[in-house]
């Protein structure tokens, strides 16, 4: 089995280039789903230009970061304020070390994990959004529902068309008022 860890993962820097043939092995390794895969290559042209270099998996591991970082200000401004940086959000290295161990007790939850962020950070590229504000924006809409204990997961954030319509929206009046 290839190892999925990359020796830059666990600082939070994503690496210059993984092979794109390893992370073509990753994606179709556990991105069952081949429609999703070919969606990738329409992608290309949408994607926020600072994003284009990156492969499917290393934006992945970028909008991992950015849900992170979103999460916990929302975390702050929504629950907790001194408790928030103690938070633990969804994690690339826990993802792959249980993609990497199917017998695991952690490979359904990283399997859904990682297929989430994995879509919503297509959503992302689709609408041609960086991915912290995309998800600033998810994050907003969902949580004006959101009747809850605990904040909106990777997939609370892209399924609905509504809250991508509404994000859309949102992100050109950010655009004509010159802050995006």
């Amino acid at each position: 089995m290839m190892d999925f860890q990359n020796e830059n993962s666990s600082n939070g820097d994503i690496p210059l280039r993984n092979s794109p043939f390893e992370d073509d092995v990753v994606a179709y390794q556990f991105i069952q789903n081949e429609e999703t895969l070919k969606f990738e290559t329409q992608l290309f042209s949408q994607k926020w230009f600072d994003y284009r270099h990156l492969t499917p998996l290393q934006a992945t591991r970028l909008y991992i970061q950015a849900y992170d970082e979103v999460y916990r200000r929302h975390y702050a401004q929504n629950i907790d304020h001194t408790a928030a940086k103690y938070v633990r959000t969804v994690n690339i290295d826990d993802i792959f070390n249980g993609l990497a161990a199917p017998e695991s007790s952690t490979h359904k939850k990283a399997k859904m994990q990682f297929t989430a962020c994995w879509h919503g950070r297509q959503m992302a590229d689709l609408l041609g959004m960086p991915y912290e504000i995309y998800l600033d924006l998810a994050f907003e809409y969902r949580l004006r529902y959101w009747n809850r204990n605990y904040l909106p997961q990777p997939q609370h954030l892209y399924s609905d068309w509504g809250q991508n319509k509404s994000c859309s929206k949102s992100y050109a009046k950010l655009e004509r008022s010159g802050n995006a």
